[in-house]
């Protein structure tokens, strides 16, 4: 299972010609099942499927279709992998980023997996972790809250790509309740956490018409925009950004 990801990365979009092969697939399929009970099996399993999907990407974004069915699974696998409760955050983390590097190969055709993961990521994101998590489990969360943050980035550029960006609407409630949980706990957010927060802002302002704008003029978002803007002294790039954001979204 290991050896796969360096031939994928070695042979790129030729690696279309294993991903269909049902052997090569129930590998994929197991590796995720067995996860929840074997962590290296997890980490392994979940880095090797997303390295396949980015090897594979233009090949992807042109003929979905061809490894539709196996990708309809290995997404529910997944998403089931990432709301088991037993499975430690280190290795959420792992799944995540499988899942969002899937999303990103499909380019155009992201949507049909969109919703579903970011739905699901939302709702693990949305989470405080308890006031006792040591340090090792901060960091694993905040990588997390990071991933869950490109994923929504990536949807909304596909939105944006396929014309549909009005559809970004219906994720705004989900994505506030992220925001609401990273504000609530500013002090143990990393400042990647926040930058990435940012991106997403002004990313969503460039793309989103006004009524979008002003359904993302929230008090958590607010919350977000002023603790980075507030940080000019420590990291003078970041509260530029956080000042672009908020005027681009304030233009309504």
């Amino acid at each position: 299972l290991g050896c796969i990801t360096f031939v994928a990365r070695a042979v790129g979009n030729n690696f279309q010609y294993f991903l269909q092969m049902a052997n090569v697939q129930e590998l994929f399929l197991k590796s995720i099942r067995f996860g929840a009970r074997n962590e290296v099996i997890c980490r392994i399993g979940a880095g090797v499927i997303g390295d396949v999907y980015t090897a594979c990407s233009d090949w992807l974004t042109t003929s979905p279709s061809a490894v539709q069915d196996f990708t309809d699974r290995i997404v529910s696998e997944l998403l089931g992998l990432l709301l088991d409760t037993s499975l430690e955050m280190a290795l959420k983390g792992h799944v995540v980023d499988a899942l969002t590097d899937i999303q990103i190969a499909h380019g155009k055709y992201a949507n049909r997996y969109a919703g579903d993961i970011l739905d699901k990521c939302l709702e693990i994101g949305s989470l405080i972790p308890p006031l006792d998590a040591d340090e090792e489990t901060m960091e694993h969360f905040n990588e997390i809250r990071c991933s869950i943050i490109d994923t929504c980035r990536n949807c909304v550029a596909t939105l944006a790509q396929v014309k549909q960006i009005d559809n970004f609407q219906k994720y705004l409630p989900k994505i506030d309740q992220f925001f609401d949980a990273v504000s609530k706990d500013f002090k143990r957010a990393t400042v990647d956490v926040l930058r990435s927060c940012i991106k997403l802002l002004s990313e969503s302002a460039d793309y989103c018409d006004k009524n979008t704008k002003r359904k993302l003029q929230t008090a958590a978002v607010q919350s977000i925009l002023n603790r980075a803007a507030a940080m000019g002294q420590k990291d003078a790039e970041l509260a530029t950004q956080a000042k672009i954001a908020y005027s681009a979204i304030s233009n309504v």
